[in-house]
C-alpha cells in the first residue's frame, strides 16, 4: 500500500476521526457518517433478497464511500461496486473488494496509468465515451501488461456523457473490440 497517496492509506484516513466515535450527535464535526447498523443490515438484506429475482446490482459507493458498507452489500449479493473517481476505486480495490465499475470517463495519462496497475488486483470496468479516451486507456493497459473491461456509455437523454447517436455507439463498439489491453463488456446509460 506504500504506493497510494499517504490520505488514502487506510490508518492515515481513519485516524483523525477515532476520537468522535461515541459522540452524541451535535458534538460531531460534520460531514459525520452516522449509521444504525442494524437499520442498514436490514436495508441492504432488503434490497439483496429484491434484487436475486430482478437484477443484478452493483451498489455505487458515493453514497457512502466506505469499504466496510461496500463489503456488506458485496456480501449481500451485489456483484461488485460503482465509483465516481479513479481514487475510489484504488481505494476499494485495495480493501481487496472486487469488480468494479467506474462509471465516468477517465482522461490523464496518470490515472489511466493507475487503473491499468490496479487492473491486476481486481476486474475492473470504465466507462467510454470516445475513440480518444478508449486509446488512452488501452495504451495504459499495453504498457501496464493488464486488460481492462469497458461498456460503452450512451447518453440517455440527460446529455451528461454518452454517445448521441446509434452510428456513433456502433463505430465505437466496433472500435472498442479492436483495441489491445482492453475487453469491451457492454453498454451502459445513466
Amino acid at each position: 500500500m506504500t504506493d497510494l497517496p499517504k490520505e488514502l492509506q487506510p490508518e492515515q484516513a481513519i485516524h483523525p476521526y477515532r476520537q468522535s466515535l461515541g459522540r452524541r450527535r451535535h458534538d460531531l464535526t460534520t460531514p459525520a457518517l452516522i449509521l444504525d447498523l442494524n437499520l442498514l443490515r436490514k436495508n441492504i438484506a432488503t434490497m439483496a433478497e429484491w434484487t436475486q429475482s430482478h437484477a443484478k446490482v452493483r451498489p455505487h459507493t458515493k453514497i457512502h464511500k466506505c469499504v466496510e458498507i461496500a463489503r456488506l452489500q458485496v456480501a449481500a449479493g451485489a456483484l461488485g461496486v460503482t465509483t465516481a473517481t479513479v481514487w475510489e476505486a484504488v481505494v476499494m480495490a485495495r480493501a481487496g473488494l472486487d469488480n468494479i465499475l467506474i462509471a465516468n470517463e477517465v482522461v490523464g495519462e496518470e490515472k489511466l496509468m493507475r487503473l491499468a496497475a490496479i487492473a491486476h488486483e481486481t476486474t475492473l470496468l470504465i466507462a467510454v465515451d470516445s475513440l480518444a479516451g478508449a486509446e488512452g486507456l488501452s495504451r495504459a493497459a499495453m504498457a501496464a501488461g493488464s486488460r481492462v473491461g469497458v461498456l460503452l456509455d450512451i447518453d440517455v437523454g440527460l446529455r451528461r456523457g454518452g454517445v448521441r447517436t446509434q452510428p456513433e455507439a456502433c463505430a465505437l463498439a466496433t472500435a472498442l473490440a479492436r483495441l489491445p489491453g482492453i475487453v469491451f463488456r457492454g453498454v451502459m446509460g445513466y
